[in-house]
């Protein structure tokens, strides 16, 4: 009678720990798929802080048309923020209108689609002034900082309900000339 209770505990134990074994091995997938996750979507930001690099700073410092701006010699010789030819741009109206972006303000609001390791992010881009001393600071005028905002979100891949979303920045500078 005894021999019959211990190996139905016997039979409990085992079923325990092979369960506790399975809880364990699923939550290091879950880990690692969501390191993976990061590390791609930290990819899709290099890639598109590297795009934006290429970019000209600002429509008065782009060399390419230098002959027709004078040299900036003041943050207040560069773009307004609420001026004409800030933002409405994406990477890709650059082969269709050569003349659209141009610089990194021209990308403020633009959004686009990235396809990494056969996955496609989704890319919303800010672009603001900020204080060149402290570039946690929005400067109301303009200033030789940018801060360039990404929100990159893949709609396919979920943690919870929620897509998977990454925002991260960079400060892109102008030197400022000297004299």
């Amino acid at each position: 009678m005894y021999h019959i209770i211990y190996a139905m505990l016997a039979m409990l134990l085992v079923m325990f720990f092979s369960l506790n074994l399975m809880r364990a091995a699923q939550s290091t997938q879950q880990r690692q798929i969501i390191n993976e996750t990061g590390t791609q979507l930290t990819g899709v930001a290099a890639d598109v802080f590297e795009y934006l690099a290429s970019r000209a700073y600002d429509a008065a410092t782009d060399t390419a048309r230098v002959h027709v701006y004078p040299p900036v010699t003041t943050p207040l010789a560069l773009t307004i923020e609420d001026g004409a030819g800030w933002g409405g741009c994406t990477p890709y109206a650059s082969m269709y209108n050569p003349g659209a972006c141009l610089d990194l303000d021209d990308y403020d609001g633009a959004t686009m689609t990235r396809d990494y390791e056969g996955l496609e992010y989704d890319v919303e881009i800010t672009v603001r002034y900020v204080q060149r001393n402290n570039p946690d600071q929005p400067s109301a005028t303009q200033t030789y900082a940018k801060e360039v905002h990404l929100e990159i979100t893949n709609p396919h891949l979920l943690l919870g309900d929620n897509p998977v979303t990454a925002e991260m920045t960079r400060v892109y500078t102008y030197d400022e000339p000297t004299y």
